[in-house]
């Protein structure tokens, strides 16, 4: 037979808030021994070259888009392959550490983690401003983020992120589509739009990735 505990004034009654963190908490558990559903396996935070301040919870799901005023599509041969380096440039400085960014002809995804968190709005900030010195980006003002929680929300959101163009009818494959770069897959695949020396910046992407 189970008791039930009644309160008493040593042990009084959990609050709300104790619950719901225990609920929580047993939650993140439970999905530790949920079987997979074919989501694509997140690479970012088991990479040799991740740095320490990459752990759980600390990447962000982000998306910025193009004011009304932007007519070039940001997949352009000319400006697509220059923001893409412009992102890759904002890693190797250490502004972000960015497992995916990946260019729609309107807006821009991207799953990042920041040095400090406090700092996301103002790197951002500075990319956008870069970009649209540069690169002649009209962006739109603010962002939309969201924290990924764990290594299952953050390869879920990998996924669908990677198949957005699919879903919209601009390529038949995932694989099809190519403008994104992922500091997981760098050494995999090539920058498009790459010339034979190696250049596909134009001279100005990486001063625009650079502000």
């Amino acid at each position: 037979m189970t008791s039930t505990r009644l309160p008493t004034a040593k042990n009084p009654e959990p609050s709300p808030e104790f619950r719901r963190r225990t609920f929580e908490k047993r939650l993140e558990v439970k999905s530790l021994h949920l079987p997979s559903l074919g989501v694509e396996d997140y690479p970012g935070r088991l990479h040799h070259k991740t740095p320490e301040w990459v752990r759980d919870g600390a990447l962000f799901h982000l998306r910025i888009r193009v004011a009304p005023a932007q007519t070039t599509a940001l997949i352009g041969p000319a400006l697509g392959p220059q923001l893409l380096a412009a992102a890759r440039r904002y890693h190797e400085l250490g502004q972000w550490w960015c497992d995916l960014f990946m260019l729609m002809p309107d807006h821009a995804h991207a799953i990042v983690a920041f040095p400090h968190e406090a700092a996301m709005s103002e790197t951002l900030r500075n990319w956008k401003r870069g970009t649209a010195r540069f690169q002649r980006v009209a962006w739109q003002e603010g962002y939309f983020d969201h924290r990924l929680r764990n290594d299952r929300e953050a390869g879920e959101t990998r996924h669908y992120i990677r198949h957005n163009p699919v879903v919209k009818n601009l390529c038949a494959a995932a694989d099809d589509w190519p403008w994104w770069w992922s500091a997981s897959d760098a050494g995999e695949r090539p920058t498009p739009g790459k010339t034979e020396d190696g250049d596909s910046s134009g001279g100005r992407a990486l001063e625009g990735g650079a502000t």
